[in-house]
Parts: structure tokens; C-alpha cells; sequence
């Protein structure tokens, strides 16, 4: 490949007389070299060499783990099911309520949500998808102190919530308020199920962990931990 490449440069040498057969040779050689350097970095800078495996073994763990927990967990619903039913008492609704948060571009998109809402909620989405994106809409259940609410704010069935401005980037948000509920209430299983995704999945990989432990116990040279300390 050099005798190539080396070649070709010799023959661009010849038809043009700006550069000499030995300063190509020694383009040819430079250039090479760095290549190489660039190819193999690794061996000649330790920093990057240990980099360059933390990002590898970093992939091998995600990938692993993704094999051996995340995917199973989320897949197994008979199994998250029976941890639900296992660890109930964890899951639970502070008090709450069904709303729409809308989200506005500015003040005057924000007045005119306001008032068609106040005319129909029950067309929001109808609302948003005529506004060009100056509109966004979110509904569900959603716990008071998560909700873009002044603080201080009693909220009751029925209501739209004062308006709130995200400084960042002048952005208006509100809620409508379908139904409030005012108490502590347990979640349902399907309310819950992304906790309870999350839960289970850390119930497996400290099983997993357990059962390497097991196999693979670690031990300590206590000799050398102690030099470390000095």
C-alpha cells in the first residue's frame, strides 16, 4: 500500500516542478506517521488508553444490564404485577387532582386558551392542534405540589389556575381543574407502574449482584488497601 501511495506522489512530483521526489518522500512519510499515530493513540497516550476502555466497558454493563434487568423487568407484567400487589402499601397518591396543564407561547395565546376553555374544555385537543404549536396540552392525574400552580393557590373542581410564566423562556403555563382530590389515596396498579417498574427492576439487579457475589467472591489484599491510605 506505501509502494502505492508512494508511487502516485512520485508521479505528481513529476508533473509539477514545486515540490522535489525527497519532499514528497517525506510528505509521504509524515503523513503516514500521523495516520498511524492517530490509529493507534491508545499506545501512546495512557490517559485516552484508559478512556478509551471505560467507554468500553461501560457499553458492556449497559449493555448487560439492559439483557439481564431493564428489558425483563418491563416485559414481565406478571411479575410486576405481583410485586405490586407485594409492596402496595409503597405506592401512593398525595393529594391530587385530574387537570389539563396547558402550556402557552405568550400572554395573548395564553388569554385566548383561557377563555375557550372556559366556553368547552372537553375540545383541548381540538384547541391544540389548531394553534401551530403555540399550544401544548397534558392531561391527567397529577399531584398538587408537581403542578405548575402560584403557590399558595386553593384549588377546587371546575377552576383554571392563575397563569404562571417560566422566565427561562417566557413561556405561560395554567391548569384547568377537572377534579380535585383532596386526599391521600392509594395508586392503582397502572398509576403506579412506573414506580413499580423502577422498584422491581432494582430488586433484580440486586439479586444479580448477589448471586456474583456469590460466585465470584472478592477478596482484599488488606496489605496493599493499606499502602493506598498512606
Amino acid at each position: 500500500v506505501w509502494t502505492k501511495q508512494l508511487s502516485m506522489m512520485v508521479e505528481l512530483g513529476t508533473a509539477s516542478s514545486a515540490k522535489s521526489g525527497h519532499l514528497l518522500y517525506n510528505d509521504f512519510i509524515e503523513s503516514n506517521l500521523i495516520e498511524y499515530y492517530r490509529s493507534h493513540l491508545e499506545r501512546f497516550n495512557k490517559n485516552f488508553a484508559a478512556q478509551l476502555q471505560e467507554f468500553k466497558d461501560g457499553n458492556l454493563l449497559f449493555e448487560i444490564m439492559q439483557r439481564k434487568i431493564w428489558d425483563v423487568a418491563a416485559a414481565d407484567s406478571l411479575a410486576l404485577k405481583k410485586y405490586y400487589e407485594a409492596h402496595k402499601s409503597n405506592y401512593w397518591w398525595e393529594p391530587s387532582a385530574d387537570a389539563l396543564v396547558v402550556t402557552a407561547s405568550d400572554d395573548a395565546v395564553a388569554n385566548e386558551a383561557v377563555s375557550s376553555l372556559t366556553k368547552e374544555v372537553k375540545n383541548w385537543r381540538t384547541l391544540v392542534a389548531q394553534s401551530n404549536t403555540a399550544l401544548q396540552g397534558d392531561s391527567g392525574r397529577f399531584e398538587l405540589g408537581q403542578m405548575p400552580v402560584p403557590e399558595g393557590t386553593q384549588v377546587h373542581d371546575g377552576m383554571i389556575t392563575p397563569s404562571m410564566k417560566n422566565e427561562a423562556d417566557n413561556i405561560i403555563l395554567f391548569c384547568y381543574i377537572l377534579k380535585v382530590y383532596p386526599q391521600k389515596e392509594p395508586r392503582s396498579f397502572q398509576d403506579a407502574k412506573g414506580f413499580v417498574i423502577n422498584d422491581y427492576q432494582n430488586e433484580l439487579e440486586n439479586r444479580w449482584v448477589a448471586t456474583l457475589r456469590s460466585k465470584y467472591p472478592v477478596k482484599v489484599n488488606e496489605a496493599a488497601f493499606k499502602a493506598l491510605l498512606q
